[in-house]
């Protein structure tokens, strides 16, 4: 969509977040500035900030989010409700509990993409941060369609301060996609590290 600005200050670079958290520097010119459509969209360094031009079927790119617990889940994962989290709920692992299967413990997504384009892969859930030693999470490797595993990146980027996401969202990597129908799957590695030796260990939640 297009809105109409007015810097506060000419000699500051207005800037545009979603409501992912994600910032970007707004592009002015001659009082214009082009954003996606989003939910919500916070403006800072204006004065005076008003939408001239909405076009939301324009085949822009959208944000767009999957509840894991609408997906399939191997044995030994289980929907359990999360106050907080996106929908209350989330799916959640135990080291401890039902063997998985040959495939081991895994959880797996089916989702319509709405325009092709380039995007980043984001999971809700608990931080990726809690792989840091002493680990209280259980590593894990992911997949688009019928492509490869992979791996996740040395240097995990957050996004904080989203809505339904206490503990952030971690970017997994940057992927094109078509327009359709596309399958993620999450695919447990090795059980977490026991930081203690209180109750069961290797809890992975992913909302």
């Amino acid at each position: 969509m297009t809105l109409a600005v007015e810097p506060a200050d000419p000699a500051v670079t207005p800037s545009v977040t979603n409501h992912f958290g994600r910032t970007a520097a707004l592009s002015v010119k001659e009082g214009r500035a082009d954003v996606p459509c989003a939910k919500r969209l916070f403006v800072t360094g204006c004065r005076k900030v008003s939408v001239v031009d909405r076009k939301p079927d324009a085949g822009a790119q959208a944000d767009f989010a999957v509840e894991a617990e609408a997906g399939r889940f191997s044995a030994g994962w289980g929907i359990l409700s999360r106050p907080g989290f996106s929908g209350g709920q989330t799916v959640d692992l135990w080291a401890e509990g039902t063997p998985p299967d040959a495939e081991g413990y895994w959880v797996e997504l089916t989702f319509d993409v709405p325009t092709a384009a380039e995007y980043e892969v984001c999971c809700s859930g608990n931080s990726l941060a809690r792989l840091k030693e002493p680990r209280s999470l259980s590593p894990f490797v992911w997949r688009l369609d019928d492509g490869p595993e992979q791996a996740l990146p040395e240097k995990i980027r957050a996004l904080s301060d989203i809505p339904g996401a206490p503990e952030g969202l971690s970017v997994l990597g940057t992927v094109s996609l078509t327009a359709g129908k596309h399958t993620f799957r999450l695919r447990r590695q090795h059980p977490a590290k026991c930081p203690t030796s209180a109750g069961p260990c290797g809890l992975t939640h992913w909302g």
